[in-house]
């Protein structure tokens, strides 16, 4: 038993935490999970009464996502950003899962093509080696990503 040396503290524990062992089912489609904040439906917590609509086109979010201004690539580059995100934070604690795995290296391969696709019209997306432009002064001759606004 951990106790804290503090004479108001002596007879306490440290808190533990349990949890649950998570299970690779019952996801959110990438836009979906973007929209909600996690592809786990099981994870997904309302804020403030905000209930989850499964007519995603009623849902304010789902307005606020067509509405943005962005150019379309960089809105389907931020949503499958966000899932490979998710989907690599679940593989650090379920390395083995196999399924999980397989979804991670697809919705890879499509972010790299997006963003492949992105820098071939409009120029670099990042400026530390993982962009591969030929022309060294796109970043100083061509607009930025945010400014791509039509």
């Amino acid at each position: 038993m951990y106790t804290h040396d503090d004479c108001m503290c002596k007879s306490k524990e440290y808190a533990r935490a349990y949890i649950l062992p998570q299970k690779y089912e019952n996801l959110f489609s990438c836009k979906e999970g973007f929209l909600m904040g996690t592809i786990f439906k099981d994870l997904y917590r309302p804020y403030h009464d905000h209930k989850y609509d499964h007519d995603c086109k009623k849902n304010k979010c789902e307005r606020w996502f067509i509405m943005c201004t962005c150019n379309d690539i960089l809105k389907n580059i931020m949503m499958y950003q966000f899932c490979a995100i998710d989907l690599n934070l679940y593989l650090d604690n379920f390395p083995d899962d196999k399924n999980a795995r397989e979804d991670y290296n697809k919705v890879s391969c499509k972010l790299t093509s997006l963003v492949h696709d992105y820098e071939k019209t409009h120029g670099p997306l990042t400026n530390f080696g993982s962009s591969s432009v030929e022309d060294s002064r796109a970043w100083v001759d061509q607009p930025w990503p945010w400014e791509n606004y039509e």
